[in-house]
């Protein structure tokens, strides 16, 4: 059952059992698919109780966000970003709807990114092997010129 209020940014691939999000550029745009591996309890409750304090000490160049635990769900706070709300058990990333309609899909994709990014960095800390990255291919953005010469170094 879906919770009132927030949409998917996530996609699920059934046919891979992955998740996928977009990663956005100025100018192109890559897909990136994420595994959650399974996990015990102990590592999820050591998960929950290090990883705020985990964002909270690591060198941002922008801005630090708020990071907080309600039960099962991370959620990181941002000014000027949209609010992430990342579920541990499943792997899902949802945003609520004021901030799905207020910000645009390359902003929206790409704090989704740097969330899974945060609770990859925090299970690599705690030497939890929980998620497993795939990045494809860079591609052209939609009405993007590429106005740059590959054959040029």
């Amino acid at each position: 059952m879906r919770k009132k209020g927030l949409r998917s940014i996530s996609k699920w691939l059934p046919e891979t059992e992955e998740h996928e999000i977009r990663q956005y550029t100025k100018r192109l745009v890559r897909k990136v698919h994420y595994k959650v591996k399974p996990i015990s309890e102990e590592d999820l409750k050591a998960m929950k109780a290090s990883l705020p304090d985990v964002v909270k000490c690591k060198p941002f160049k922008k801005v630090t966000p708020n990071c907080h635990v309600e039960g099962d769900v991370f959620v990181f706070e941002c000014p000027d970003k949209p609010t992430i709300h990342y579920d541990v058990r499943k792997g899902t990333i949802k945003t609520p709807i004021k901030d799905w309609n207020a910000f645009n899909t390359p902003i929206k994709n790409n704090q989704a990114h740097f969330v899974v990014r945060q609770v990859k960095d925090c299970g690599d800390y705690l030497e939890i092997d929980y998620i497993e990255f795939h990045y494809l291919p860079r591609k052209l953005r939609h009405g993007h010129r590429a106005d740059f010469n590959l054959w040029e170094s």
